[in-house]
């Protein structure tokens, strides 16, 4: 079964566990559930281009990585 095969559930399990996958070498693999979901979230906000530079991250000091949101 190819992935264009899969309902749209199956698709977004698939794309949550290679972002976890990604996530797991990476000084957050602790948190790769909270933040495979919000890289997910961003990935399927984008247009049919899926230029990935619309999607930005902006460090701001303090405060715990899981305040992190999406907007």
């Amino acid at each position: 079964m190819k992935i264009g095969d899969k309902s749209e559930a199956e698709k977004r399990d698939l794309l949550i566990k290679c972002s976890q996958t990604s996530l797991n070498s990476k000084l957050i693999n602790k948190y790769k559930e909270f933040f495979s979901e919000m890289i997910v979230e961003a990935v399927l906000h984008l247009d049919e281009d899926l230029d990935k530079s619309d999607i930005g991250i902006k460090k701001i000091t303090g405060g715990s990585v899981t305040e992190s949101f999406l907007v």
